[in-house]
């Protein structure tokens, strides 16, 4: 019992630890699967993130020029001399007022000039008109919070150019980006080096100074504002400025585009980008960090969750098992008070589990059968011992009787003849009883020979039929023609001179034995039928029990010790037949045989033997 319970113990340990491993490498291989796929999304996300910043950095960099720009152009415009301008519409006025003027001969010519519509005092006016004087102080500055340096440069298409301060005497690049003719107001990016090796991200907007319509000699309108957005600048969207119509031309004085280049340094941008991707990094390796971290006490709450399952299992599972298997230990208790002298199984009043209880049931029957067998053996044992006393008995009495005077040689000669027969019976009761002994063993050889059992029948009632006559007995044959087996003939034979002498014996005078053979759906069926003395039912299983005798006082004939049926069961089983009797008290009994086909025969008992 201890030794099945250790291997139980160490089975189901085995069984836990490969179950705890297979579900905790399930549950630590999805898990990480799971934070595996979660953390390329996280790093995917702070990738898109870093672009996204990038790119709004990007925006309002360009937006915040622009809007430099577009200021810049405002304050320009507000540097033309409009009234000068002006003047150049009313020249007699002029004339009559040079004299009022220190210098007004000097522009009588001039004015006098313009009267007849000539285009040099006016190109000339223009010019000093749109002179481009401008204090850089006054720009507001922009809201961005990255420090860099600003370069602007204003020109004109009359050739009037404005640096900032920080450009000092290096211009801007020459080529300008190309915009589309008749367009108004436009604007275009893009990144350009100074002539120092800066690198800078540029605009280059282009504005008119402005347009105005006139009908001579009428005064021109104030020039209209083109560059006012009716929307702020956003952080998502370029402010929306209004461009003027190109095809609205009519009688038109227009003043000449300037262009605005405003330009900021790029390197502390790329800086930014570079703290940006420093901080998007920091970020990843965070992110890779919490995985790890995750993992590990994923890894380490596992091995917690083993340890203690696996030892709460081990403790709960031993006394799981140790009461489980106490119904065991309690029937083995039980069995081993069995003894020769006692075989029941002292179970009762005992908590048996259902499951148990075949085995129980199959244990209890096991012992009936061996108390069974052991009370047949001590019934065998006195059966022979009460056989052969008998026969014993007479044999020392008919000896002693010779032995008390002097006897002739004929009354030596009868008494030599009764110990004789006395001694044949005695042998034929010990060849019977080594028989059992050697079915018992299971030492008999069967052969296996085609026999015809047409034949086979009629030798033997051939051999009983002078037997059946001495005691008044007709015994008849029936068998079909041709009928043949592969069997055992010797055995064959003494199992139906057997049934054969016991037909006879148990008969009545002037009865029949009949003896039939004939084929069968499923081999041979031989029967042996008497009008005899008949058995109750009550007896019909005995007969076949040893030393079983349904009528004692025909013990007296000399050959019976009731081994005859048994050794006939036995033999028929070697075969691999089945014996059955039929009979009526009065009306007489049947034997009947069947033996297999040779295709279905088998010998169920096996056989390796020597007895014959």
């Amino acid at each position: 019992m201890k030794s099945i319970r250790r291997s139980l113990i160490l089975y189901f340990l085995l069984l836990l630890g490969i179950a705890l491993s297979l579900v905790c490498g399930l549950m630590y291989e999805i898990t990480v699967q799971t934070l595996e796929a979660k953390q390329l999304t996280a790093e995917q996300l702070r990738n898109e993130r870093f672009e996204e910043q990038w790119r709004l950095e990007q925006h309002q960099r360009d937006v915040e020029i622009l809007t430099q720009a577009r200021t810049l152009a405002g304050l320009i415009e507000s540097q033309v001399q409009w009234q000068k301008l002006r003047i150049l519409s009313y020249t007699p006025l002029g004339v009559l007022t040079a004299g009022l003027s220190p210098y007004g001969y000097v522009q009588m010519p001039i004015w006098l000039g313009e009267s007849y519509r000539s285009g040099i005092s006016t190109r000339i006016h223009r010019l000093l008109a749109t002179e481009l004087q401008f204090n850089e102080d006054i720009l507001p500055r922009p809201a961005t919070d990255i420090p860099h340096d600003e370069f602007f440069q204003v020109t004109t298409e009359w050739g009037n150019i404005w640096r900032s301060r920080a450009l000092g005497t290096q211009s801007m690049p020459k080529q300008l980006p190309a915009f589309e003719k008749g367009s108004g107001l436009d604007w275009k990016f893009d990144d350009v080096t100074l002539d120092s090796g800066v690198k800078v991200r540029r605009v280059v907007l282009k504005a008119p100074l402005a347009r105005y319509r006139y009908k001579w000699p009428q005064m021109p309108g104030p020039p209209r504002d083109f560059r006012r957005s009716s929307s702020p600048p956003s952080t998502l969207t370029v402010p929306a400025i209004t461009r003027g119509d190109p095809n609205d031309r009519v009688t038109e004085s227009v003043l000449p585009n300037i262009f605005i280049q405003c330009a900021w340094e790029i390197i502390p941008f790329e800086q930014r980008k570079l703290e940006l991707m420093a901080e998007r990094d920091e970020d990843l390796v965070a992110i890779h960090a919490e995985t790890e971290t995750t993992l590990s006490k994923l890894r380490n709450r596992l091995w917690w969750i083993s340890i203690v399952t696996f030892a709460t299992v081990v403790f709960g599972g031993t006394l799981l098992i140790r009461t489980g298997l106490l119904p065991l230990r309690r029937i083995s208790m039980a069995v081993s008070q069995v003894s020769a002298k006692d075989f029941h199984l002292p179970i009762e009043g005992v908590a048996i589990p259902i499951e148990l209880m075949p085995i129980v049931d199959r244990l209890s029957q096991t012992l009936k059968m061996l108390e069974n067998a052991f009370e047949r053996e001590k019934q065998s044992v006195a059966d022979i011992s009460h056989e052969l006393r008998t026969p014993l008995a007479s044999l020392l009495v008919t000896l002693d009787v010779s032995l008390r005077k002097p006897r002739t040689a004929d009354q030596y000669r009868e008494t030599l003849q009764d110990c004789r027969v006395i001694s044949k019976q005695m042998s034929h009761l010990v060849e019977r009883i080594m028989m059992l002994a050697c079915l018992d063993a299971n030492t008999v050889q069967l052969s296996d020979e085609t026999v015809d059992i047409g034949e086979m029948v009629d030798a033997c009632a051939t051999m009983m039929r002078p037997i059946a006559e001495a005691n008044g007995i007709t015994l008849y044959v029936e068998r079909d023609l041709t009928l043949e087996t592969r069997t055992d003939p010797d055995k064959l034979r003494e199992i139906l001179v057997n049934l054969i002498h016991n037909a006879v014996e148990y008969n009545t005078p002037g009865g029949k034995v009949e003896l039939i053979s004939r084929s069968s759906v499923d081999g041979i069926t031989m029967e042996v039928r008497d009008n005899g003395i008949g058995i109750p039912l009550e007896l019909q299983e005995k007969i076949f029990e040893r030393f079983y005798r349904q009528d004692a006082s025909r013990h007296a004939t000399g050959i019976h010790a009731g081994l005859g049926l048994a050794i006939v069961k036995e033999y028929v089983s070697r075969l691999g037949g089945s014996i059955a009797v039929e009979s009526a008290v009065g009306v007489g009994s049947t034997f009947r045989i069947r033996l297999p086909s040779p295709e279905s025969r088998m010998n169920p008992h096996g056989g390796n033997l020597s007895c014959a």
